[in-house]
């Protein structure tokens, strides 16, 4: 692809891609400004502003630049990191005009208004108490912490709560015309464009100014060479251990990244790196284990993330620290390298289906780096790693002191035997850093373990009343889809979440094919297969490259027809189920909603934790898994559908001979129904958090339901960025940082419902403004305008999901599996602009019925609320 780079007259270089796979265009704005060129004063202040920028112009009211944005069928948002903060654009190509005038214009000209920052403020508040109730961002903000305590990467880049409360209109213009000037910006344009028509357009909306140097910078304390470990650790409401363990490593330019990108994917990337293997398989210590090599401008980090139960912890860390001494001490056989090389580049091949991961990929190398040539350098890098380098990288960079974050269970919550660092009913945070000192320290002298050398769219109906639907685009990668009427509808009761398990374990041994052997040849052809289970269907999806199509698909078919439910892998699946149920046992959005479904749909399989109880998942054994894939794969029918740079004929082919087969005579059809409950019901649960989740829902509509475009509008002008709740509650009211409308259909009535999380004490204001909205939408219809930007917004996300092939995968053989016709995009454009503010009302009076409505509140103090 033809890439340029151009600059406007005030110095804004801009960079350009074209780029027709789809009729949409992304529009990035690089500011090279973000949390670590703050004083520790002003910390947080980059992440405010780039709220800020959404809150107005001279032209532009609060709330007016998402309207137009989605009025033009398109979304924006952006992001703050270290080193940038990022504004971007995504919309339809013939409303690129209208993104770039409303883009430029939030960005260049932002009012800054004292009363618009003191109501998003407590917004912001509110997105950092939220991050302290998770413990994946604590773990990860606390390693950080841990190893830049001098440099400003070690700060957190929402900031604190004292620094974001104190700063002002002045603070934040002072700050934007110190970076936000366009020799320190950035326009990137990728996508459905001529560039010749575009640069009189990019001149006008961004060409304003004089031409001036780069600020100058800060200089940012170094980090002095790190001599011992250094530890960080905190109690939280969960039910297992969170641990991180970092090294500091050379920045984005460096030449040895390529190489210690290559090291992340063959220890901890992947489901046959040796992480997983070793010490979430073999040993089954921990759930979830990944290796991470993030590389900003300046020091970066490689870290490894892993969760594990309590009396796991030292045992973690000791076989962690043994792998990684594996890779300074021993060589890598030659296949394990490549195919963590084969990962890393497949990477690229994937980012080629979206014009934003295009965009954001050109911005890292164009804003860090000279640009033109970086990409390729380092594309040869990693093809020239070897053996001898990852084993040279791995004692550079990971023989030296680590630093470690944990995140521990608070006393309260642990059962059974308690683990070693609890003294006297409380946690002893020294023990705890002796312990992961010391086993870290151990691992490093176990390394005598040997390491085990592992568009057109085609729709053909076969006899068997299987079906094969085929999209041929022009592309190096394809994505497939194999799914029958199943999941969480057709699971007996007493083993609940076997749907899920099932679809864990198809890709975990077949009849022919260890765990191992499969997770290996994946890698090896640096694809993706996993079996999947959701409310109503159950299947096998794939992301691959074209070349190696067929035998995937073969894979595919083994896994998917032949899987063998290895009891040593059951009980391991098992495990990571349990870990997950009990995980969202402590998390307050879990509950609140897990309530919320099982007050509605009562006995019914969707009032059920889509991944059962711990008892129901102790029930579930071989001859469970079995009757439940008999019940699903072997007698129902079988959509297949395929997307990608494939010939059709030997697709065709293909699937005939691997996936199409006689079917078991079909089990009698399942009806199922549930009354709605006589209303309004409040459930309250009781949570220590420092906010309260709230969600209130009622019975929605049905998959094939002639209704469910008027949801789709409905449940968007509530709900959406540019909604009602979100511009009453957050943006008018500061109640909350996340408040959203969104809908569940199902082959029953499924529900429509709103979610929102807000401190302790402001719940009964917080639900008296949703229903205040509620009522609102009964009775008033939308008017023109807010019909008329939904729509646009809708049918442009829409264009913008389905750059995904396995997006279009998914969708096509679902909806022919549920009977709902091969609608595309055209169909969903036609049906979308034909509801009328009229069937919103209408349907806002039927669905949002006060009297099934039903209230889920978890938080600290919420049993003693009472909206009654």
């Amino acid at each position: 692809m033809h890439t340029v780079t151009r600059r406007l007259s005030n110095g804004m270089p801009v960079v350009l891609r074209e780029f027709r796979a789809a009729p949409v265009v992304s529009c990035q704005l690089w500011v090279k400004a973000g949390s670590a060129d703050e004083r520790a004063h002003e910390a947080g202040l980059a992440h405010v502003i780039e709220h800020m920028v959404f809150k107005g112009t001279a032209k532009r009211k609060v709330g007016e630049i998402t309207r137009d944005i989605e009025s033009a069928g398109g979304s924006i948002n952006a992001w703050t990191s270290l080193d940038e903060t990022v504004f971007y654009v995504t919309l339809g190509s013939q409303y690129l005009n209208d993104g770039l005038e409303v883009l430029g214009d939030a960005v260049l000209h932002p009012a800054f208004e004292e009363r618009e920052l003191d109501k998003e403020l407590p917004v912001i508040c509110e997105e950092i108490r939220m991050g302290k109730d998770s413990p994946d961002r604590m773990v990860s903000s606390d390693l950080f912490s841990a190893m830049f305590q001098a440099h400003p990467y070690g700060r957190p880049v929402i900031g604190f709560q004292d620094t974001v409360q104190s700063f002002t209109a002045a603070n934040l213009r002072d700050f934007y015309r110190r970076w936000y000037t366009p020799a320190n910006m950035m326009l990137i344009i990728v996508g459905d464009f001529n560039e010749a028509d575009l640069m009189p357009v990019l001149e006008t909306h961004f060409g304003e100014g004089q031409k001036k140097r780069s600020p100058r910078r800060i200089t940012r304390t170094a980090e002095p060479p790190q001599k011992k470990h250094r530890f960080h650790s905190r109690t939280m409401s969960t039910s297992e251990c969170n641990l991180a363990i970092g090294f500091r490593i050379p920045g984005f330019q460096h030449e040895d990244v390529a190489a210690l990108d290559v090291l992340g994917a063959l220890l901890g990337q992947g489901a046959s790196s040796r992480l997983e293997l070793e010490i979430g398989r073999r040993l089954g210590l921990s759930s979830e284990i990944s290796a991470v090599c993030y590389t900003p401008r300046d020091e970066g980090m490689f870290g490894v993330f892993a969760k594990a139960p309590p009396k796991e912890l030292e045992t973690l860390t000791r076989e962690i620290s043994k792998q990684i001494a594996l890779l300074v001490e021993h060589l890598c056989q030659v296949e394990e390298v490549e195919k963590a090389k084969k990962l890393i580049l497949s990477e690229d091949a994937f980012s080629l289906e979206t014009v934003d991961g295009q965009a954001r990929k050109l911005g890292y190398y164009r804003l860090y780096c000279d640009g033109e040539g970086y990409e390729e350098r380092y594309t040869n890098a990693v093809r020239a790693v070897t053996p001898q380098l990852i084993c040279d990288i791995a004692r550079r960079y990971l023989c030296g002191p680590m630093s470690a974050a944990v995140v521990l269970p608070e006393p309260s919550l642990l059962s059974g035997p308690k683990p070693s660092w609890l003294t006297a009913g409380k946690t002893d945070t020294a023990h705890v850093h002796s312990l992961v000192r010391h086993a870290f320290e151990q691992g490093r002298k176990l390394t005598t373990t040997k390491i085990r050398k592992k568009d057109d769219v085609i729709t053909h109906v076969f006899s068997s009343g299987d079906a094969v639907i085929i999209r041929k685009v022009d592309a190096p990668t394809v994505a497939a889809r194999v799914a029958f009427i199943g999941g969480q509808r057709l699971e007996p009761a007493k083993v609940a979440g076997v749907g899920q398990l099932l679809g864990a374990l198809m890709v975990r041994g077949t009849e022919s094919r260890t765990a191992v052997e499969i997770a290996t040849q994946m890698d090896n052809w640096a694809c993706a297969i996993s079996g999947f289970s959701g409310r109503n269907s159950v299947g096998i999806s794939g992301e691959f490259l074209r070349e190696h199509a067929s035998g995937v698909m073969a894979l595919m078919a083994d896994c998917l027809y032949h899987p063998v439910f290895d009891e040593t892998e059951l009980e391991t699946e098992r495990a990571i189920f349990k870990q997950m149920v009990e995980s969202s046992l402590t998390n307050a959005r879990s509950v609140a909603f897990a309530r919320f479904q099982k007050t509605l749909f009562g006995s019914h399989p969707y009032g059920r934790p889509i991944y059962g109880t711990l008892q129901t998942l102790d029930a579930i054994d071989q001859k469970a898994l079995r009757q439940f894939h008999r019940k699903t794969v072997q007698q129902q029918k079988m959509a297949l559908a395929v997307v990608g740079g494939v010939d059709v004929d030997e697709m065709l082919a293909t699937a005939e001979k691997y996936f199409v087969r006689p079917r078991l005579k079909p089990a009698n059809p399942v009806t199922l129904a549930f009354e709605p409950k006589a209303g309004p019901v409040y459930k309250y649960g009781e949570m220590v958090k420092e906010q309260s989740h709230l969600v209130i829902g009622f019975p929605g509509t049905t998959l094939n339901s002639p209704h469910r475009f008027a949801m789709d509008v409905m449940v968007e002008i509530l709900g959406g960025h540019g909604g009602r709740l979100f511009q009453t509650v957050r943006e008018q009211q500061s109640l909350a940082y996340d408040v959203s409308a969104f809908s569940f259909d199902g082959l029953e009535p499924g529900f429509m419902a709103v979610y929102g999380a807000t401190s302790v004490g402001k719940e009964e204001r917080f639900v008296s403004l949703v229903l205040e909205e509620l009522a609102r939408i009964r009775k008033v219809p939308p008017t023109d305008m807010e019909l008329e930007r939904v729509k646009r917004y809708l049918i442009g996300s829409r264009e913008i999901a389905q750059q995904r092939f396995a997006a279009r995968a998914a969708e096509a053989s679902l909806r022919w599996l549920y009977g709902m016709g091969p609608e595309d995009t055209a169909e969903y454009v036609k049906e979308i602009s034909k509801v009328s503010a009229t069937a919103v009302r209408r349907l806002a009076s039927k669905v949002l019925n006060p009297n099934h409505m039903i209230v889920s509140v978890v938080g600290k103090g919420a049993s003693h609320l009472k909206f009654d």
